[in-house]
């Protein structure tokens, strides 16, 4: 039971951010992206979006997903995959160099 309710609260908490989605996404119709439209259209888009990402990173942090691997962030084996070593002179040889896709580990 405890894992149902886990798990229908996380996808309720998904749905909202699935709606804002939309909304975005309908802000943006085909129609509206070429002509005299196009750059207000294509704004109303990107503000949707930026408030969705918003509100997946809140809906992920009240389940305890953080963010990790960011530029500069100190190298840790035990949860960053490293592609390759690059030389650097200025900085940290232990520091993620390469921005890459953001990680994601569930605090326990």
């Amino acid at each position: 039971d405890a894992r149902v309710y886990a798990n229908t609260s996380f996808a309720k908490a998904l749905l909202d951010v699935n709606d804002n989605l939309n909304r975005a996404l309908q802000a943006a119709p085909k129609e509206k992206m070429t002509g005299e439209h196009a750059e207000n259209t294509l704004k109303s888009l990107v503000e949707g979006v930026e408030l969705t990402n918003k509100e997946f990173v809140k809906v992920f942090a009240k389940f305890g997903v953080k963010e990790y691997g960011e530029v500069g962030e100190t190298f840790d084996p035990k949860i960053h995959d490293a592609l390759f070593r690059i030389p650097m002179d200025t900085t940290n040889p232990d520091s993620n160099q390469v921005e890459g896709p953001i990680g994601n580990i569930v605090k326990t």
